[in-house]
């Protein structure tokens, strides 16, 4: 008889988006559908955590709905705005994408900064959130970045090889 292992992990939950805050907020202008008929027409934004040795380790990424994949990303030990700027700023560095172009986020305080609307604003690019406890983010931030954390995990779970 054939035994089949598999590894298993607590994950540690870590709430990512505060938007019990003041700042204004866009209105949704992404389709249902979350598809796009080109290339950088419309990216969708979201931040994600992962537990390593040394605390809690923040990802933002900026996805093309297009082609699903990521456009821009931004590393930190802190969830600021700064980590989404930077995101947003190597997609667009890297894509140089036209005026109008949709970035879509949850509500999270960071996409209402201002630092963040100025980012947007100085591009000529059109900011959208979702409602509250929208579905958006669940659907299409996807399997990249569940995989990533599933990975992640597998390895901080791992004996420290020195």
């Amino acid at each position: 008889m054939r035994r089949v292992v598999k590894a298993r992990y607590q994950r540690r939950h870590k709430v990512t988006t505060n938007s019990n805050h003041k700042q204004p907020v866009f209105d949704n202008v992404v389709p249902w559908e979350f598809t796009t008929a080109e290339p950088d027409q419309a990216y969708v934004t979201d931040i994600t955590y992962i537990w390593t040795q040394e605390g809690w380790l923040y990802l933002a990424v900026s996805i093309d709905l297009f082609s699903r994949r990521v456009v821009g990303w931004s590393m930190g030990s802190r969830m600021k705005a700064k980590l989404v700027t930077d995101a947003l700023r190597m997609a667009i560095w890297q894509r140089q994408p036209s005026a109008g172009l949709i970035v879509h986020s949850d509500r999270g305080s960071q996409y209402a900064s201002n630092v963040y609307r100025r980012l947007l604003q100085a591009y000529d690019l059109v900011g959208s959130m979702s409602r509250k406890r929208g579905l958006l983010g669940q659907r299409c931030r996807g399997e990249l970045l569940r995989k990533l954390e599933e990975r992640a995990c597998a390895v901080a779970a791992l004996p420290d090889p020195r």
